[in-house]
């Protein structure tokens, strides 16, 4: 299974509370696609966990779910289906760091979709095999 330890981590954070977060612009992201005003409303920023844990020191799994950056072509394992839990990282910062159509994905879901893809790669790959007794 793909390792989520090689993905950058993310928890959100709501109005006020993302005011303290500002110090370091590089390790916020904020949520400006239509799923996250949908589901967090506004003022809500992605903030790296490692930035998350200097400045409150809570780990990430007390405040709430982590969300993974997910990039292309990964990402499109998350278009079908499950468009509505993926949010765009859509801001200039993020942009440049994982280019476009990337996205945060909770990580719990990003276990089990790709889970999923690796059995129905293997089951294809298993079925596609020749027999050469004939």
């Amino acid at each position: 299974m793909a390792a989520t330890k090689d993905k950058d981590r993310y928890v959100v954070v709501e109005w006020p509370e993302c005011q303290y977060f500002m110090g370091d612009r590089t390790a916020i992201h904020l949520a400006s696609g239509h799923n996250d005003y949908v589901k967090f409303g506004d003022s809500v920023y992605f903030v790296s966990v490692g930035h998350f844990i200097e400045v409150t020191g809570q780990q990430p799994f007390e405040h709430g779910p982590v969300y993974l950056a997910v990039q292309f072509p990964e990402s499109q394992l998350f278009m079908e289906g499950h468009q509505d839990e993926t949010y765009l990282i859509n801001d200039k910062r993020g942009i440049e760091k994982y280019g476009l159509a990337a996205c945060f994905v909770e990580e719990n879901l990003y276990k089990k979709v790709i889970e999923n893809f690796e059995k129905e790669v293997s089951v294809s790959s298993t079925s596609n095999r020749f027999d050469h007794n004939c």
